[in-house]
């Protein structure tokens, strides 16, 4: 929410709040501690005025309940908890804190761990935090927050008791005194500057139980004095034991290029800043060094420190819609490997909402957003590290972030002159406590490709006490050089197996990290022994044949040999007659990488297996491509003649037709009278035969592949011509001259005829 300085009237009158949370699931035995848990104290520090609505915002990936207990009446309630569905629960605002000591601690409890957020709204102010459960509290903090030109709405902390007491030093850095008070389970107690433009930013609380701490402004402008608007701050603090030393920055997207507001707070004198490689300034305890920053950024102290990234206010970004808010960054050190964020809208929609995420450079590639692997091109390299930055737009509602290696999430969004900003989890082990890290054992011996190799980083303290759930960091040079990490379990051991790959025997130097602690160096011996493996491609063994009848193909050959392997190969020779798929039986002694078959009487498929022979059986055996030998049957060529007639008289035409037998679609003849002479090239043959003429034919088929007797002969036609006889008739009378009325008899001879005789009784006479 915005407020303009000079009308503290006209201030919008609605309310939003984008709530962020997170659950981190780890592996093995991790004691690591984060903001989920299942025993809550909190405390609600003043926004501009005491008219704010107050809720909790509660979140669990399990069907959990629970109850909200307060000394304060009307704070008492039980809830329940459905996974992924944020469970909402009003306070009376008159929980929120005014002065001194109080009872206003507020406790949440759950059967299993939950996430819990406060929300603080005023009509035209609105803030919310994420909380600590105790497990991540502590007994030693520094404040970081911002002053105001607002009256009685200044910079301020607060602390609520988790334990009967407890015993309060409070150093304000503003006023440079110091302050004894004792609480008991429950009681607050809230401290704001008196006057504007102090800052209890580097104040420091210290205590004998963990106590819960939130440093806040009532109402302020970034960057003060008058950048307008002003909007509500809040943060739970990160108790110091979890600060730590190097910082990676993503600009704010949605806003222009000006930057934002950096402030770092030391916790010791001679803290050295460095920003992007640079030396900027040395700070004592408790000071504060402020800066404006563009861009992604890297910033190294040379002690721990604690970090916050401020929201510019909205004329001091361009005149882009937001407003001021004050987001805690959580270093390298403090990184997890999973995160579910989700976002609950209030009365009013925000117009964007924002996940900024940081990796190293071996984390991209390994990071999901909702299941989708976020591309490398979505990162941009921040400085001259090996980190990269990227800004993911979200719609409302849960997300997931995750990957096998530690990056880090901050959530934000905007309004019309409203903001939110979080940390988007992060561990809150005791990184700081870290004083000696050793590695074990100073040799080991490994095989490539077969043996992990495991490596045991004992973490502890001043002293020598294990320290637990801290992230360590496992650097190996050498063969393929890369990164892994873990984290110290109950005894302070961090355990990391790796397996080495490749076939040139070799060695590694590998040293542990963390909190720029350095562990001596270990050496890895790497050896080679080649394995026994199948090959992955059973290679080629040449081309299909064909041959006529029972014939020799070619020796198949080998193409191609196997490969993939590890060992000796050996081979088995396999046919079929049935087809190219089924029916294939081996071929005895056929160790060979080509084979030659001899002769193959019907059509015949051949293929090579595979093997290396330190393989027990042939069931991991790879097989070639399939050769097809193709045995295609002879055929006989024939042809048989026959004449129109084969006796005839001399001078008659015969006509001759050839019937081929295998002749093809287009055989040729070549007829021959008497073993000679030229005829057309035709199936049939009209010819005048001479007697004794011998009549043949001679078939070339066309089909040339696989035929025997390719010409043929016919059998021969051999003619009978018979010679032309001169035909002849006389006629006698059996008298002559005859009286009238006499019979006279009439008698014909004929010579190579025959006698017609045909009455004529029209004509009364006889031929």
């Amino acid at each position: 929410m915005g407020f303009p300085i000079f009308n503290f009237i006209t201030l919008k009158n609605y309310l939003l709040i984008i709530l962020l949370g997170f659950i981190l699931v780890f592996a093995g035995n991790s004691q690591t501690i984060t903001n989920v848990g299942t025993d809550f104290w909190i405390a609600f520090p003043p926004n501009v005025d005491l008219t704010a609505t107050i809720k909790l915002f509660i979140s669990s990936n399990y069907a959990t309940s629970g109850i909200v207990q307060s000394a304060f009446p009307g704070v008492n309630q039980s809830f329940t908890v459905t996974p992924g569905i944020v469970t909402q629960l009003a306070l009376p605002n008159a929980v929120v804190l005014q002065s001194g000591i109080e009872d206003k601690g507020i406790r949440i409890v759950s059967a299993d761990p939950i996430s819990v957020y406060g929300l603080n709204n005023e009509p035209s102010s609105t803030d919310a935090f994420l909380a600590l459960p105790v497990t991540a509290l502590g007994i030693d903090y520094r404040i970081i927050t911002y002053k105001t030109t607002y009256a009685n709405s200044g910079s301020s902390f607060s602390i609520v008791a988790t334990q009967d007491g407890t015993s309060l030093t409070i150093f304000n850095h503003q006023t440079n005194s110091t302050t004894n008070i004792n609480l008991d389970q429950g009681q607050t107690y809230f401290v704001e500057a008196p006057n504007v433009d102090e800052d209890v930013t580097g104040s420091r609380v210290q205590s004998n139980f963990p106590v819960a701490v939130f440093g806040s402004v009532g109402i302020g402008f970034v960057p003060s004095p008058s950048c307008f608007f002003a909007d509500h701050m809040v943060e739970q603090m990160f108790p110091c034991y979890s600060w730590g030393k190097n910082f990676v920055t993503v600009p704010l997207a949605g806003r222009d290029n000006s930057g934002d507001i950096f402030r770092i707070v030391a916790a010791e004198d001679g803290t050295n800043i460095s920003i992007n490689g640079t030396l900027v300034s040395t700070i004592n305890t408790g000071d504060y060094y402020e800066t404006n920053l563009a861009g992604y950024n890297s910033i190294t102290t040379s002690k721990a420190t604690i970090l916050a990234q401020f929201a510019k206010g909205h004329y001091c970004s361009g005149g882009i819609t937001g407003d001021p808010f004050m987001m805690l960054i959580p270093p390298k050190e403090q990184f997890l490997t999973n995160y579910t964020i989700c976002n609950v809208a209030g009365m009013t929609p925000f117009s964007s909402h924002w996940v900024n995420v940081v990796a190293p450079d071996y984390a991209l590639g390994t990071i999901y957003q909702d299941g989708v692997l976020i591309p490398n091109g979505a990162f941009v390299q921040i400085g001259v590290t090996n980190y990269y930055g990227a800004q993911r737009s979200v719609s409302v509602g849960s997300h997931t972030f995750n990957s096998t290696f530690p990056f880090g999430v901050f959530v934000y969004g905007w309004g019309s002159n409203d903001s939110y900003g979080y940390p988007g989890g992060c561990s809150l082990s005791p990184v700081t406590t870290v004083q000696n890290v050793t590695l074990s054992p100073d040799t080991s011996y490994g095989q490539l490709n077969v043996t992990s190799v495991c490596l045991t980083a004992h973490v502890t303290d001043n002293l020598a006490n294990p320290v637990v759930g801290v992230l360590v960091n496992f650097y190996v040079s050498g063969i393929n050089p890369f990164t892994g990490n873990g984290y110290t379990d109950a005894s302070g051991n961090a355990q990391y197996c790796y397996t080495q790959t490749g076939v040139t025997p070799g060695e590694d130097h590998v040293y542990a990290e963390i909190f720029g602690i350095i562990s001596d160096t270990v050496v890895v011996f790497w050896s080679y022994t080649p394995p026994c493996s199948n090959p992955t491609n059973g290679g080629s063994i040449g081309n299909d044949q064909s041959g006529c009848g029972n014939y020799i193909p070619t020796t198949l050959s080998n193409l191609q040999a196997p490969s993939g392997f590890f060992g000796t190969l050996e081979y088995k020779w396999q046919l079929s007659t049935t087809s190219s798929t089924a029916g294939f039986t081996d071929i005895a002694a056929s160790n060979s990488s080509s084979y030659s078959s001899g002769l193959v009487t019907q059509t015949t498929w051949f293929k090579r297996i595979a093997r290396v022979d330190c393989m027990t059986d042939w069931s991991g055996a790879v097989e070639s491509n399939v050769i097809e030998i193709t045995v295609i049957p002879q055929v006989v060529v024939n042809v048989t003649i026959s004449g129109s007639a084969d006796t005839v008289c001399e001078g008659t035409s015969v006509t001759y037709t050839a019937t081929p037998t295998n002749g093809g679609t287009s055989p040729s003849y070549q007829w021959k009278v008497n073993g000679g002479g030229l005829y057309p090239d035709a199936s049939t043959m009209t010819y005048v035969p001479v007697n004794a003429d011998i009549i043949t034919c001679i078939l070339t088929s066309s089909n040339t592949l696989c035929t025997s007797n390719n010409p043929a002969t016919s059998n021969a036609v051999n003619m009978v011509v018979n010679p032309n006889l001169p035909v002849s008739v006389t006629i006698s009378p059996s008298d002559n001259p005859v009286c009238s009325g006499t019979s006279v008899t009439f008698t014909a001879t004929w010579n190579n005829s025959v006698l017609f005789v045909e009455s004529k009784r029209d004509r009364g006479w006889y031929e």
